[in-house]
């Protein structure tokens, strides 16, 4: 993909290489004023979450980017960056975690728990836009990506379900 190139044609199961650049040629060529919004999520269970709708019309089902914040931040951050660049893959979804106990409540800080407390968080919020989204949300081609502590979780998530994920990006973990 070139910048400035319509991306809403690129299909999920584009290979690993493609994505990536194309998850960056996304960022680069959307501006301030267009960038999706986060939106909040109930999630049966588990704190509010994060989700940014696509940006394309598919005639069918999409995939979910799920996206795991570092220690002492917010889903929306990153909910924010990664919607720039991964909205027009297809949903995604930042699950909040629990609030941190270093932080006062006006700081509105969050943490995650365990891996495997994680994995049910993300469980409850892919079921969260199914409900939300009736139809248009598919488990296929799935992607997860962290940031710092989400990044250190990831891999403990990617080996606790095997096929789960088509990709994974971490940074700063």
């Amino acid at each position: 993909a070139r910048r400035g190139e319509k991306l809403s044609s690129m299909t999920p199961r584009a290979p690993a290489a493609l994505l990536a650049v194309s998850f960056i040629t996304a960022a680069l060529s959307l501006s301030a004023d267009g960038a999706p919004r986060p939106a909040p999520l109930d999630v049966e269970g588990f704190a509010r979450a994060s989700h940014i709708p696509p940006l394309a019309d598919a005639a069918g089902p999409l995939p979910v980017v799920v996206v795991l914040h570092g220690n002492f931040d917010r889903p929306e951050w990153e909910c924010e960056i990664w919607g720039e660049a991964a909205a027009f893959y297809g949903f995604v979804l930042c699950p909040r975690g629990v609030r941190t106990p270093w932080a006062t409540r006006a700081e509105d800080r969050w943490t995650y728990g365990s891996a495997a407390k994680v994995g049910r968080e993300i469980e409850a919020g892919l079921e969260a836009l199914e409900a939300r989204y009736p139809g248009r949300v598919t488990r296929a081609g799935m992607v997860l990506a962290g940031f710092s502590l989400g990044a250190i979780l990831a891999p403990k998530l990617v080996r606790a379900s095997p096929g789960k994920y088509s990709h994974v990006f971490l940074v700063e973990g």
